[in-house]
């Protein structure tokens, strides 16, 4: 694998092989260096955008020889739909030979500075609680369009960190969005995010706020199905929520699931 799929994941002290990235030549501690590793993407919830976002590096990146074994990466990442960009700086270390062929790295350190540009997203995100406060206000003044529109994002931020949380693109091969119906298949086929309940409906769901949204559908009708459409809405999020709050401490427990074994 590359290095920018090591930078894009950010996971910590997992050991990697990855393809030469250094060059042949070592150089002392103190040096720069440009290497190229392909592009690094990771999601934020782009401000300006008012949505999840891919935010991409370039593909040449700015790189401090820390050490024999420790490299410091500075990555600007730039939205893809806007001029928006955060920064991250990472911290690796190398398992044997920095400059050889196939260094087996893992990440130590990694450090975000997002500025008024983005929000990170987790399970406990207050960007969420705002969009649901925005949809509570829009319901209050009669608004359905307005309302429902804040909860057809807080759907689409759901579903699009459970996807980046088990390895689903959000962006085809050619860096294209992917569809929000084929996302959310196939994180759904995948951990089943979707309350049992009306798992038979999940894009139905996203449709029928999509229905509001466009003006296809008439605003009292919509105003009616506004408690029931928050409801299911916050249903997906806690599922995911839950989910996250489980494995978390399956991890801190060192649990093995039968999968691993």
């Amino acid at each position: 694998m590359r290095l920018s799929s090591v930078l894009s994941d950010a996971v910590l002290l997992r050991l990697s092989q990855v393809e030469p990235f250094m060059g042949k030549a070592s150089t002392s501690w103190g040096s720069h260096r440009r290497i190229d590793v392909g592009t690094v993407t990771r999601q934020y919830y782009c401000t300006a955008c008012e949505s999840v976002r891919p935010f991409n590096s370039k593909k040449q990146l700015n790189c401090l020889v820390a050490g024999p074994d420790l490299v410091s990466i500075d990555v600007v990442l730039k939205c893809v739909d806007c001029t928006n960009t955060v920064e991250n700086w990472f911290l690796l270390k190398c398992a044997d030979d920095l400059f050889g062929q196939a260094p087996s790295v893992s990440l130590v350190y990694c450090n975000e500075h997002l500025g008024s540009s983005a929000n990170a997203l987790g399970p406990n995100d207050t960007v969420m609680q705002d969009l649901l406060d925005r949809a509570d206000l829009g319901r209050r003044v009669g608004l359905a369009a307005g309302s429902i529109i804040y909860l057809r994002k807080h759907f689409e931020i759901t579903t699009h960190t459970a996807a980046t949380g088990v390895g689903v693109p959000l962006l085809t091969e050619k860096d294209k969005r992917r569809s929000f119906a084929d996302i959310l298949r196939e994180v759904d086929q995948k951990i089943q995010i979707i309350p049992e309940e009306f798992s038979q409906d999940g894009y139905r769901l996203f449709s029928e706020l999509s229905t509001v949204i466009h003006g296809n559908a008439d605003e009292m009708v919509a105003l009616g199905k506004f408690d029931a459409l928050r409801r299911l809405v916050v249903g997906v999020f806690e599922n995911v929520r839950n989910r996250a709050e489980f494995t978390q401490a399956t991890n801190d427990l060192g649990w093995v699931s039968k999968g691993e074994l």
